[in-house]
């Protein structure tokens, strides 16, 4: 609703179709969170906002043995912006495919979007993620991340950010990387008395929290947990 401030956490388990329009001046700050217990996971969030609306949408991935994600917002209305963040810890043979499209269709609209794995075992991630602004986008401020973690010789990661710009007068980029963890920090925390193991789970939670460097969500706790249960 129009001027309007509402906070949500959904817990998710299966197939939903999440359908959200934000109005103008309104603000919603959305959180998922795939659930335990979970086999194959299909979520579809579509969300459209209009004039100075704001959206801060956080999505973690912890449970699951497929998950497809599909996710489009539109920023429809002058002065829009959402800040996206998407964390996935990855275990087992678990498979994530996300796709996040960005579509700005007004004037003066900004957006942010992070999106990071970290992958254990046979786990692995295909991510493609688009910013499209269109000839109505003018003014436009945008920019992706979408970086994995391989945290286990046989765990896999695919990302394939673009950019789609049809007007001039705007500024967009991205970047991607693929990394395996670092000797360097591994050793830097074992010079300070860290366990190599302890040294690894400090690591790798601190990669995933950059998730939401442009939203306030501490999932430390979650993460804690799975990779406990992961590292036994």
């Amino acid at each position: 609703k129009k001027n309007t401030n509402t906070e949500l956490m959904l817990g998710l388990r299966n197939a939903h179709l999440i359908d959200i329009t934000i109005e103008d001046n309104a603000v919603l700050k959305l959180i998922e969170i795939t659930l335990p217990k979970a086999t194959a996971v299909d979520i579809h969030n579509n969300i459209k906002l209009g004039k100075n609306a704001l959206v801060q949408f956080g999505l973690i991935c912890l449970n699951g043995e497929e998950l497809t994600i599909d996710n489009t917002f539109s920023l429809n209305g002058e002065g829009a912006e959402v800040n996206i963040g998407t964390a996935i810890l990855g275990n087992n043979s678990q498979k994530v495919k996300i796709n996040t499209d960005v579509i700005h269709n007004s004037t003066s609209t900004n957006s942010r979007t992070n999106i990071y794995s970290a992958l254990m075992n046979k786990s692995q991630v295909a991510s493609t993620a688009n910013i499209h602004i269109t000839k109505n986008g003018k003014k436009t401020n945008a920019f992706l991340k979408d970086h994995a973690l391989l945290l286990d010789k046989e765990a896999k990661a695919q990302a394939t950010p673009a950019l789609e710009i049809e007007v001039n007068d705007v500024k967009a980029g991205h970047a991607a990387s693929t990394t395996k963890l670092s000797q360097e920090e591994l050793f830097y925390c074992k010079a300070r008395g860290i366990p190599e193991k302890e040294a690894e789970k400090i690591i790798g939670l601190g990669f995933l929290q950059r998730a939401f460097s442009d939203i306030k969500i501490n999932a430390e706790d979650l993460f804690e947990e799975k990779w406990q249960k992961a590292r036994k």
